[in-house]
């Protein structure tokens, strides 16, 4: 059996390549239970083919010579933990080899259930800065079930008071570096001003600690970027950027962290619920767009674009991941 798998652009050939330490992307343990993502039902398309899903732009499909694949993919269905099904595989008339190949290229995917993901209700985020975004984003959060949320604002009106769940999950700090910059598994810094302090992110930096930038734009907003140190670039590589092309962009920088930036209600909305998909993302350990880039919501037509911020060299932060 040699089966091409085909999911949205992507398409991998896979017959007798197993996944290799190497690689970032989790594994079934041979204990672990073999289950699809319901949300891919699975479809025959003809009799050599079938597909996984049935949104064309997330479908996966399967070229199915022989007919085999049929009987495997619906025993993966929770039932059966690896081991066992790299047992029944040959009596399904796929070699052992074969099925951990496809196993390999459905995970790889993102097309399997991984019970090894982080729990939410065991992660911390550290929220700096409340207003609208920050008020809206601090209730997705908890509403998707995040385990505890460290507030730091100055706000005294305690907006956060009418939140959803357990009152326990949030607590107050009065410094964005209290209680410990590592007790929190990310930090987001929702600006009230067009730039962030540097301060604040250089720190972070320097400590290793991830953390996402949110911040208002004219009518629009500025979703990002996640940095993680180490593998990703900082705010720094893309200051150094900008001053490549405009010299005078520190000075302006320094202005602008001192410019308080109005909200817009429908960017507010939308910076809030897209900071929350890319915070759940990351804690769920999945790479998401805003790593690296910034997500920039437009002032005029309400479109938004997606801008890359490379490492760069004269910056260090990713001199430890080479």
């Amino acid at each position: 059996m040699v089966a091409v798998l085909h999911t949205g652009r992507m398409q991998t050939s896979f017959a007798t390549t197993p996944p290799t330490a190497a690689s970032s992307t989790r594994w079934l343990t041979d204990t672990d239970r073999v289950r699809l993502l319901p949300q891919f039902t699975v479809l025959r398309r003809d009799e050599h083919e079938i597909q996984l899903g049935f949104d064309s732009a997330e479908a996966a499909v399967l070229v199915d010579p022989e007919g085999s694949l049929s009987a495997l993919l619906a025993v993966m269905d929770g039932r059966y933990r690896r081991a066992d099904l790299a047992s029944l595989a040959p009596q399904l008339g796929i070699a052992v080899a074969e099925f951990e190949s496809l196993l390999a290229a459905l995970t790889a995917a993102g097309l399997m259930e991984l019970p090894d993901l982080p729990d939410q209700s065991e992660c911390t985020v550290r929220l700096i800065g409340l207003g609208p975004v920050g008020t809206r984003l601090g209730e997705h959060l908890l509403r998707a079930g995040l385990g505890r949320l460290l507030l730091v604002d100055p706000d005294r009106e305690l907006r956060w008071a009418r939140w959803p769940g357990d009152r326990d999950r949030v607590q107050r700090t009065e410094h964005w570096s209290e209680p410990r910059i590592d007790e929190a598994d990310l930090s987001v810094i929702v600006a009230s001003s067009l730039e962030i302090d540097r301060a604040i992110s250089s720190t972070l930096t320097r400590t290793d600690h991830p953390h996402l930038v949110v911040r208002p734009r004219a009518r629009g907003a500025v979703v990002g970027p996640l940095v993680i140190p180490g593998r990703t670039s900082c705010l720094h590589c893309g200051d150094l950027a900008r001053t490549r092309t405009d010299p005078a962009w520190p000075r302006m920088l320094a202005q602008l962290c001192r410019i308080g930036g109005a909200w817009d209600p429908l960017a507010a909305d939308w910076a809030a619920a897209l900071a929350a998909t890319q915070v759940l993302g990351h804690l769920a350990g999945h790479q998401v767009a805003s790593a690296a880039a910034t997500l920039e919501l437009g002032p005029v037509d309400w479109q938004w674009h997606r801008r890359v911020w490379p490492a760069d060299p004269a910056c260090g932060c990713c001199w430890s991941a080479g």
